[in-house]
């Protein structure tokens, strides 16, 4: 019996294949599957993005464009006896000047040293102006000069001052840095009780075109490395987002980059301090978030995290900024000093003080010793007090700062104007020019008055509590005997704030009135009687010189007319608010009203308000009290709700708005502190 097997059909159709809309379907599914695995240019970037390859690659191209631009051989060339050499010399008496000329020098002592950093280890020439000519027929001079670690050179000196050149090895150099130790004989002339040696005049450093690859000082290389991955960590982690990450250790890169290729000396210089200063700051930034958001989670706040991570960043580039400038070599302030020993007077028990008020005839006020008696604790094992008094001048303003979120917060209602008003605090430039004048107590005194605002909004409804109204007397009593200024500020505004809320009617506002201004007639006793009493004769008179027409701005040859004033307080509030504030807080102001109302409101506008009768006083009578810090954190609200509108106007639009007032407010307030802190000294 046979058996057929039957043929095997030539094709078999698949199921995908079937005619009819469900196999097609299954075709289109398929077909898509493949095309979500094929890597395309998106899904590229976001690997990119991730910190795994971000992070190296930032560090990788940090450290490759450091050592391209150390290969520049750009000249160092340093005039001594300028207002910015102090912190290149030592050994040298004061600067000054040839008789009838521009032309700078200081007299060496018997040892004198010249630090030329970051200059690279490469073989270079020198050249020193100096002069070896002394009165009364003495021997020309021989100078010793030791280039680094290497043996000391006798250079005879002519009479005249001119350049001398020296061939400098590459091996001189250390970590890129030049030493130059000077050695002579010195003398006294008749009635000098200085030491002299020779006349320096300038330094400069030239390379001679050797070939070879130069390379950066591993300080500075350290310092760009740990800067570029403290702001992206800070960043991603504070923001949750690789993305923040990125876009704040680019810019950080970048911002090392072109300070290479321009004053790479004074990088250098101040690498080791600039490095601890960011370190700190980091982990601070870090810490200080995730316990906001702890605190968040606790306490039921209705800001987002990224808000309050937000919020940290802000604060941590403000002291950033502040500290990085104060803690500058070329930084000198006369009332750093003054602060300082203002302390070590509160250390021997001595707590009563006045002080000179700006002004023509700079007449005596009170100078409160609360700042001080803050430090007092940290003083007795913190060597350097003048480092203390700036860390704790800078905590006070981030404080500030930081305070301005809950303020806004509470008025707003939104996470985003609130964040932007704590950016403007942080960028306004008067925290910055009082900073550069060595005025930190009232920085401080400002601190402590923000806190009582922010108390006062967030209690609002419970001021006849007795332990909200007990808590908000202490308060206003601290800021009272914060600085002087600030107490004449609140003298100002607590009656105005009563005022404001009776004339809004209601039974409410009229009982809140009441206990505000019972609480302010006890903290003015109680500052009174622990403080002010000791002034007594000091403020009677001068309020007896105010009422009969002597006042501030009378006497003295700096008497100028009244339309110069008034040019002079508007050219300073244009300076000290920053040229966008002012508009943008008059569209706050009406945003404000129409969109939110309330008692909340009410208070910080009329905390602002007290600017005008400051602005009229500082016009007539030349009283200067800083209104224009005094008024920021109230400032920060209506100008933080003005650019959050600005930026919901349009997609793009709006944010380009935004994003370009900012940096031109925050080029005003950097570019000022920097000229402060390089070429002022007050």
């Amino acid at each position: 019996m046979t058996v057929t097997t039957p043929p095997e059909p030539a094709s078999s159709p698949t199921p995908a294949t079937t005619a009819g809309p469900g196999g097609t379907a299954a075709l289109r599914r398929r077909a898509k599957r493949v095309r979500r695995r094929q890597p395309g240019l998106a899904a590229t970037t976001r690997q990119l993005l991730r910190p795994r390859y971000q992070l190296p690659l930032l560090l990788l191209v940090t450290a490759l464009a450091l050592t391209f631009a150390w290969q520049v051989r750009a000249p160092l060339a340093l005039t001594i006896g300028g207002s910015d050499d102090t912190p290149y010399l030592a050994g040298f008496n004061d600067g000054e000047a040839v008789q009838g000329t521009d032309q700078r020098f200081r007299w060496t002592r018997d040892r004198a040293t010249i630090t030329l950093p970051g200059f690279g280890a490469t073989d270079a020439n020198l050249t020193l102006t100096l002069q070896g000519n002394r009165p009364g027929g003495t021997p020309v001079t021989a100078l010793g000069v030791t280039l680094g670690d290497g043996a000391r050179q006798m250079l005879p000196l002519s009479p005249e001052l001119r350049d001398y050149t020296l061939a400098v090895p590459a091996s001189a150099f250390r970590d890129g840095t030049l030493i130059v130790t000077l050695d002579t004989p010195t003398y006294r002339p008749s009635g000098d009780r200085r030491d002299l040696g020779v006349v320096v005049a300038a330094a400069s450093l030239r390379d001679t075109g050797s070939n070879g690859l130069i390379a950066p000082p591993l300080r500075t290389l350290e310092l760009a490395l740990l800067a570029v991955l403290c702001a992206y960590g800070a960043f991603a982690l504070a923001l949750r987002a690789p993305l923040a990450g990125a876009l704040a250790g680019w810019p950080t890169a970048l911002a090392f980059l072109l300070c290479a290729l321009g004053p790479r000396d004074m990088l250098t210089l101040y690498a080791p301090a600039l490095t601890l200063l960011i370190g700190v700051t980091t982990l601070a930034v870090l810490a200080l978030a995730a316990a906001l958001i702890w605190l968040g989670h606790g306490c039921g706040w209705a800001s987002g995290e990224r808000a309050l991570g937000g919020l940290t960043l802000i604060g941590g580039v403000h002291v950033l900024a502040l500290l990085i400038g104060m803690r500058h070599p070329q930084f000198r302030s006369s009332d750093l000093l003054l602060n300082v020993h203002r302390l070590e007077f509160v250390q021997h028990g001595e707590w009563v003080f006045t002080l000179a008020l700006p002004g023509a005839r700079a007449l005596e006020a009170p100078y409160p010793p609360l700042f001080y008696a803050v430090m007092l604790p940290f003083s007795w094992f913190i060597a350097d007090k003048a480092l203390l008094v700036e860390i704790f001048s800078a905590l006070a303003c981030v404080v500030g700062t930081l305070l301005t979120f809950a303020l806004a917060r509470r008025v707003c209602g939104e996470d985003g104007p609130a964040l932007w008003a704590s950016a403007v605090c942080a960028v306004v430039p008067i925290t910055y020019g009082l900073a550069s004048a060595g005025n930190f107590a009232n920085l401080f005194g400002q601190g402590v008055a923000t806190a009582y605002l922010v108390a006062l909004v967030l209690t609002w409804g419970h001021w006849r509590r007795p332990f909200v109204a007990a808590t908000l007397t202490v308060g206003l009593t601290l800021a009272f005997l914060g600085h002087f200024g600030v107490f004449l500020s609140l003298l100002v505004a607590i009656p105005l704030l009563v005022i404001v809320l009776i004339a809004r009617g209601g039974t409410t506002m009229h009982g809140q009135a009441l206990a505000l201004l019972g609480s302010f007639v006890v903290a003015l006793v109680l500052s009174w009687a622990i403080y002010y009493h000791f002034h007594n004769d000091l403020l009677f008179g001068h309020v007896s010189s105010f009422l009969g027409g002597d006042t501030n701005a009378r006497g003295g040859a700096a008497d100028v007319t009244l339309g110069q004033r008034f040019r002079n307080e508007w050219n300073g509030l244009l300076i000290w608010w920053g040229w966008p504030a002012l508009p943008l807080a008059l569209v706050g102001i009406d945003l404000l009203r129409r969109a939110r109302g309330g008692p909340q409101l009410t208070l910080a506008l009329t905390w602002l308000g007290t600017a005008l009768p400051f602005l009229a006083l500082a016009v007539i009578a030349s009283l200067s009290v800083r209104f224009h810090l005094f008024a920021a954190p109230a400032l920060g609200v209506v100008v933080g709700w003005a650019l959050w509108r600005f930026w919901q106007l349009h997609r793009f639009v709006g944010p380009a708005i935004c994003l370009a007032l900012s940096v031109l407010w925050v080029w005003q307030s950097m570019n000022y502190w920097a000229d402060r802190v390089l070429h002022a000294y007050h």
